[in-house]
């Protein structure tokens, strides 16, 4: 692990050389572990558990007493300084002999707040220094991954499937999403996760339809689509692993909009083929409506007052009748279609399944 480290901070200095920078503040806790190997990762909102000040001379872990002994343990390629006072004033110091005076940050994950106190920190104790906003510095290393982390990656996949499997073969009418979601979180942590890659998200029926779903108390139904997305995180590394089951047999329109799904299609453009075929069968109604009207008021006007009545024919007014069933057959139908549409465009793609 000590040469990855190497490499990645070689590969760093580089990044830094070519955008003129004396020094990079590294904030974000997946770049932190990256580079340095500290595993150690925020729970908690506003807390940090340190950042990484890297320059073309030295490698530095700013973090507080508690991480002191967790720190020391794990870093190797980089000097533990700890504060007593904050960040602040530690960085300050060393912000103090740092030789330049172009700091890169992490845009993304320094908050304003604390660009704003750090910086009249830094002024205050008569430091020039200049700020300057990095985008993506580390991430462009971490896109291209070592076999290493391509193994992590592939350990945090399997247990995922393991666990989905087991799940879904466990699935039943009445169970809430709520349940469901503590039962993956419970099997993947058991199967030796160290965590999540994000809270299991369990949406079923209607709540499908709804982006990133909070699992509730709504039951499993059968018949009904129940989204489940989920992932472990092994060593840093996560899987992301989306499913939609279907309690009893699956439709074959199911299955029609999941191939439409998984070939690329649009969410407007199901909801659109959805009201086309609404219309067509609105027209199909209506003309049978309309015809099967006619021939029996024709059958019940000629069993009453034999054929003259036929000579008397309304044909404006029939016609007129029918062109309004027409219009309300293809208004009703594509009324009644627009909710199913609606949630059908929304389903994820999904590879149908059948569990009993």
């Amino acid at each position: 692990m000590t040469a990855i480290i190497k490499s990645r901070l070689a590969a760093t200095r580089a990044r830094l050389s070519d955008q003129s920078l004396d020094a990079l503040l590294v904030s974000g806790a997946d770049n932190r572990r990256y580079l340095s190997g500290f595993t150690a990762r925020e729970e908690i909102c506003h807390e940090s558990c340190g950042s990484l000040l890297i320059t073309r001379d030295e490698a530095l872990l700013l973090t507080d007493f508690r991480y002191q002994e967790w720190a020391q343990a794990e870093v190797s390629e980089f000097d533990v300084l700890i504060y007593q006072a904050g960040l602040g004033a530690l960085l300050i110091e060393q912000l103090g002999v740092l030789p330049g005076d172009r700091l890169g940050f992490e845009s993304a994950y320094l908050s304003c707040g604390q660009h704003q106190r750090l910086t009249k920190a830094a002024a205050e104790a008569g430091l020039r220094v200049e700020w300057v906003p990095t985008e993506g510095l580390v991430e462009g290393l971490r896109e291209v991954k070592h076999p290493e982390e391509i193994l992590l990656v592939r350990q945090a996949l399997a247990l995922t499937e393991k666990v989905f499997s087991k799940v879904a073969a466990s699935l039943r009418p009445g169970l809430t999403e709520r349940q469901v979601a503590w039962e993956i979180e419970r099997r993947l942590r058991e199967g030796g996760a160290a965590g999540l890659a994000f809270s299991p998200i369990v949406a079923a029926g209607a709540n499908s339809a709804r982006p990133h779903h909070r699992p509730g108390d709504y039951p499993l139904q059968a018949g009904e689509p129940i989204i489940i997305d989920m992932g472990a995180r092994i060593s840093g590394y996560c899987a992301d692993l989306t499913r939609t089951v279907i309690l009893g047999e699956v439709t074959e329109r199911f299955r029609e909009i999941a191939t439409m799904k998984c070939l690329g299609a649009t969410d407007g453009f199901i909801m659109v083929n959805f009201m086309l075929e609404s219309a067509v069968q609105g027209v199909a109604g209506g003309v049978v409506g309309s015809l099967l009207g006619l021939i029996l008021g024709t059958l019940l006007s000629w069993k009453a007052y034999g054929l003259m009545s036929l000579a008397h024919l309304p044909i404006g007014d029939v016609a007129l009748a029918a062109g309004i069933s027409l219009v309300l057959g293809v208004v009703l139908s594509i009324l009644a279609a627009v909710y199913p549409a609606w949630v059908a465009a929304r389903l994820a793609p999904m590879e149908a399944m059948r569990i009993e």
